[in-house]
């Protein structure tokens, strides 16, 4: 797949939604979490992961906003607590 586009799982729920290069999460977009402990995710992709700078909401009400690196948060970046503190940092 090429250019803009959705995946959607077999009950028709959304996964991915955004821009695409060669079959890959590429560009910006938005990634449902499933099985893990986040929810989505919002933001860049490259090679088919999380790349560059986006934000992700976990299942614990926590939030982190700055720079991915191989799915993982990685570089500066600020975590949102669930009691309104916030955390910067180099992660």
């Amino acid at each position: 797949m090429e250019g803009e586009g959705q995946l959607v799982d077999s009950d028709g729920n959304l996964v991915y939604e955004g821009q695409w290069k060669d079959d890959h999460y590429e560009g910006k977009g938005r990634l449902v979490g499933r099985g893990t402990d986040w929810i989505k995710y919002e933001g860049e992709f490259r090679g088919g992961r999380m790349e560059g700078f986006g934000e992700i909401l976990f299942k614990d009400g926590k939030r982190y906003k700055g720079q991915f690196i191989n799915d993982v948060p990685h570089g500066k970046g600020r975590m949102f607590l669930r009691n309104n503190q916030v955390q910067n940092g180099i992660w």
